[in-house]
């Protein structure tokens, strides 16, 4: 059976912006996730670049699922006043407040996880080009254990369609399309993979 597990309350954040730097290793609005034990600590690494096409970016959430608990919020001073106090009201456990116009490479430092979740989901608060603020689920990965993981995954809202690459540890796995932003990542098989979906991993 699939080992289950959670992430807990952030014990200490290190935070880079970059105004209006690009990454030439992400697509705009794409982002990128790192996550593994040290020293009996959980580190969630996050790497996004802004969208300056379709969509603007105005906050960055980051949840422990099913229980839906917000480990990580990033959001932006010109996101509405009643959805930032929205995010608050979530009571994330960790939340950064600033400028994300550009490249942000958050650090956060975390307890190790207990085991009661099992997937990391990521949404973005965007404004659309019509002016509508609107969230958007860019990645629900079905990940099984926080011991060690890392993938990269973009969205484009039209059409709407979810690119995703995935890592154990320093090997690529692979790539796929997928038609909506469930995915689930295997690491105990050889070679790895990534599928589109929460499936179980073959044996």
């Amino acid at each position: 059976m699939m080992r289950q597990a959670c992430l807990v309350l952030s014990l200490l954040v290190f935070w880079i912006i970059t105004p209006y730097a690009t990454d030439a290793s992400l697509g705009e609005g794409a982002c990128r996730v790192k996550g593994y034990t040290e020293d009996g600590r959980f580190r969630l690494e996050l790497r996004l670049t802004q969208s300056s096409q379709h969509f603007t970016i105005y906050a960055v959430k980051i949840y422990a699922e099913p229980s839906h608990t917000l480990l990580v919020a990033i959001d932006d001073p010109r996101l509405p006043d009643d959805l930032l106090q929205a995010i608050v009201a979530e009571r994330p456990w960790s939340r950064v407040h600033g400028d994300i116009s550009g490249l942000l490479e958050p650090d956060f430092v975390l307890r190790t996880p207990p085991a009661t979740d099992n997937c990391i989901r990521i949404d973005y608060v965007i404004l659309k080009g019509n002016e509508e603020i609107v969230d958007h689920t860019v990645r629900d990965v079905l990940i099984g254990r926080f011991d060690q993981f890392e993938f990269q995954s973009a969205a484009r809202l039209d059409p709407e369609s979810y690119d995703f690459w995935c890592y154990c540890g320093e090997a690529y796995c692979n790539h796929v399309t997928c038609p909506d932003a469930k995915t689930t990542y295997c690491c105990d098989m050889s070679p790895c993979r990534c599928y589109c979906g929460h499936v179980q991993c073959p044996k």
